[in-house]
């Protein structure tokens, strides 16, 4: 089902801020949506109101969702501020329309709410919160960087860097008092990075990974205020460090599956993962062994232990409680405390953040899985549950080493997953139905031991530099999530067994 690439695209020329004339603006009659909202919809000059704001620094991102910058235009801050003022010229005309009643111009002006917020503490800085567009772009004017899909959007989009974008002044929302512009973010093109210019991209392929520069930061405590009446969870954290920077991890060409778990049918509890088999041998399963391995040993070490747990712990006694990141299935880990090889291949598991309020609106990931053929963010990500799926790159980090009440996890979450759709996709729950499904019903309970998921909401996850939040863990979610890999694990092993094949 390979997706067809456009050979040519349409350029837009946006408006420099100069230029701008309100004479040139268009609006359309008040239109009502089904949901019983008002807007008008606006043009410019005939076509659509796209501006060009230069040299804003990128505040916060939020991927799939928003860009907040700090404007340092002057032109563009007075044509926005020429624009709200013709707004409100057409609020005094229109508000029986609007509002239902008459509004003279102190009432249309108190009326408006302004798109640029100000600090009274500096009166001279203003910011912008910029929704994105479903088909946000970003380019690159930084030789280091360039137009490189290897590069995450996160990095490229990080605090501080600076940015021009194409700003769509799509509509005006019309509420029961008040009235303001809706904009949305078309693409954001990269001229500086960072406070010094420098950009470093940090992640490292599973091949180039080096034993030994593996570190741990100090521990990070947070309180977190209980909701709707719970107590208030208190969450102990370390980064993990590679070559002093956050661990994060590039994957090429690899294999992997999807999946989801809503516990006791209640989709508030819902959870993806992505898992990833590590084969004997592979650089990656080599990777994962010596991330766990260098982290054991450095909580282990001196005074470490007593730091991140109040209390001394032997060797011994931490294996009970830092939990590996190979995970196994409850039959294979009864084999290993036997001293037995294990019948199946360990796996990882990636925490698959998403925003919970968008379940059945729409991109929920924030366009963290992606089409590799057409660059389109994957709408509905349900549909590839349970499939072999071919990753072309996946670019994941490590969220840190979590210490809670259960034990100790290494949690990795996914950044970003690119999927070549250019291929066969195969479910293999309907290769062979015949008696699959009694076989599999007593191994239904079948768990892993592996890294438990937090369950912190992505909203406020992903409104801040993720790699510097706090984990909060939810055992039973992950470990039943898992148990549902095992057994389709286990699944598919019976299923070679009756078909004879390897």
């Amino acid at each position: 089902m390979a997706a067809k690439i456009s050979t040519t695209a349409k350029i837009y020329k946006p408006l420099d801020p100069t230029e701008f004339n309100d004479k040139k603006t268009k609006f359309s009659d008040v239109k009502i949506t089904k949901d019983g909202s008002k807007y008008i919809y606006t043009e410019y000059d005939s076509k659509q109101f796209l501006v060009v704001i230069r040299g804003c620094k990128i505040l916060s991102f939020i991927e799939g969702k928003n860009l907040f910058v700090q404007l340092s235009d002057p032109n563009a801050i007075e044509m926005i501020r020429k624009y709200e003022q013709t707004l409100v010229n057409k609020c005094i005309s229109d508000s029986l329309s609007w509002f239902g009643e008459q509004y003279n111009e102190e009432e249309s002006s108190n009326a408006i709410k302004s798109i640029i917020l100000s600090n009274p503490n500096f009166p001279d800085s203003y910011t912008l919160s910029l929704p994105l567009s479903d088909k946000f772009l970003v380019k690159s004017k930084v030789s280091d960087i360039a137009d490189n899909d290897d590069i995450d959007i996160k990095t490229k989009l990080a605090k501080f860097n600076l940015i021009d974008v194409c700003v769509n002044f799509k509509s005006i929302k019309i509420n029961k008092a008040e009235y303001n512009i809706i904009v949305e973010c078309n693409q954001a093109n990269i001229t500086s990075v960072g406070k010094s210019g420098d950009f470093k991209n940090t992640a490292i392929l599973p091949q180039n990974f080096t034993s030994g520069k593996i570190t741990l930061s100090k521990l990070i405590t947070k309180n977190y205020e209980g909701k709707n009446g719970q107590p208030d969870i208190n969450t102990k954290t370390a980064d993990v460090l590679y070559d002093k920077n956050k661990l994060r991890c590039t994957f090429k060409d690899i294999n992997s599956r999807i999946f989801k778990f809503i516990k006791d049918g209640n989709e508030d509890s819902t959870s993806y993962s992505l898992s990833l088999r590590l084969p004997k041998n592979s650089d990656e399963r080599k990777m994962f062994e010596s991330i766990y391995d260098e982290t054991f040993k450095i909580i282990s070490t001196g005074d470490n232990c007593k730091e991140y747990y109040d209390k001394k712990y032997t060797p011994k006694q931490l294996k009970t409680i830092i939990k590996n990141i190979l995970s196994y299935n409850k039959v294979d880990q009864e084999k290993i405390k036997k001293g037995e090889e294990p019948s199946n291949e360990p796996s990882i598991y990636f925490k698959v953040l998403f925003d919970k309020k968008q379940i059945g609106k729409g991109n929920k990931f924030y366009g963290k899985f992606m089409n590799d053929v057409d660059k389109k963010p994957i709408d509905n990500v349900d549909e590839l549950l349970g499939k072999d799926l071919n990753i072309t790159s996946l670019e994941a980090y490590c969220k840190g080493v979590s210490f809670h009440a259960k034990g100790t996890s290494i949690i990795f979450v996914v950044d970003k997953c690119y999927i070549n759709f250019d291929v066969p996709v195969y479910d293999m729950d309907s290769v062979d139905t015949t008696s699959v499904d009694d076989d599999v019903e007593d191994d239904e309970d079948e768990s892993v031991s592996a890294n438990k998921i937090e369950e912190v909401s992505a909203e406020t996850e992903e409104a801040v530099n993720s790699d510097a939040e706090s984990v909060v863990e939810s055992e039973s979610e992950d470990e039943e999530l898992k148990a549902a890999a095992a057994a389709e694990a286990l699944k598919l092993s019976k299923m070679k067994g009756k078909t004879g094949k390897k």
